[in-house]
Order: structure tokens, then sequence, then C-alpha cells
């Protein structure tokens, strides 16, 4: 799942992205998939900027993507719109989304959008952009069910070559 980012630039701009750097980890439970980012973290000197979220079966779009706009609620960011914000500092900023395969299949659809792009959905007519060049993200599955995010080796761009 690695590929290069686009330099920040957005689509607006005329740039077109090849999507972010990601690595999907599997492996059962207990086997240091999360110790394997906090400790990537570390090594990029990315401790402050290191993201971190347990995805569950009733994890959804609206607050890992956008702004939370209920009127109970303070305005608050999404957890896309803090790494997007943080993409924009000096030096790397990590993710760590840890048991995809227990997130809703639409989840992962919307996820892959956002490794593709780095554009972040915020209040209407709003859109952050998240610097892919300046973006790790890792995503750690027990294997619980087939993902849509591994590609064969055999497709990837480049393969065999």
């Amino acid at each position: 799942m690695a590929q290069k980012g686009s330099g920040g630039c957005t689509p607006a701009e005329g740039c077109t992205s090849a999507g972010a750097r990601a690595l999907l980890v599997t492996g059962e439970a207990g086997t240091g998939k999360t110790a394997l980012a906090e400790a990537i973290a570390d090594a990029l000197e990315a401790r402050d900027r290191y993201y971190y979220v347990q995805l569950h079966s009733w994890t959804g779009g609206k607050r890992f993507f956008d702004y939370q706009t209920d009127p109970a609620q303070s305005e608050e960011k999404g957890f896309l719109t803090k790494v997007a914000e943080a993409s924009q500092t000096e030096g790397w900023t990590v993710v760590c989304l840890d048991e995809m395969d227990k997130a809703p299949e639409s989840f992962e659809a919307l996820f892959q959008d956002w490794l593709q792009t780095g554009r972040v959905p915020g209040k209407p007519g709003e859109h952050l952009y998240t610097n892919l060049d300046r973006l790790l993200v890792l995503v750690t599955s027990n294997g619980m069910r087939e993902s849509g995010l591994a590609v064969p080796v055999s497709q990837q761009q480049g393969a065999g070559e």
C-alpha cells in the first residue's frame, strides 16, 4: 500500500496525487502491530504528531472525517481534520488505525478515498487537504474479515520490474 504523496498541493492548484504512504500490518492480537506504529513514530521523531484510533463496528464517517456540528457539543474537529492540520507542520505525521477489519466496509471506502486524495471535508463548503508527503499511515488488522486495502504484489505499479 505504499505510495508517494502529493507535496501538500491541492487538486485546485492543479496537482494530482498518488496517495499517502501507507502500510497494512496484519497478525493476531498481541503481536505488536500497534507497538510497531509507535516505534515508527518515535524513530521519525513524530510522537507529538502521532494519531491513534481504535476502530469498531460502530465507527462512523462523520466523527472521523469532519467537524462536529451538533449544537449540544462544542465544535470539535474530526480525527482526520486534526491529522490534516498536523501534516501541514514540519516533519512527519504518523497515523495508526487499529483493527480496520472491525470497521464497517463503508468506512473503509471513505478511508481509501482520503488516502488517495488527502481531502478532508469540513463545514459546508469547506475542505482541508492533508500533506501526503509528510504522512505515514499504519493500518492494523487481526484478519477478522477480508480487507479491500491490500493490493496483491502482482498488481502494484512496478511489481516484478
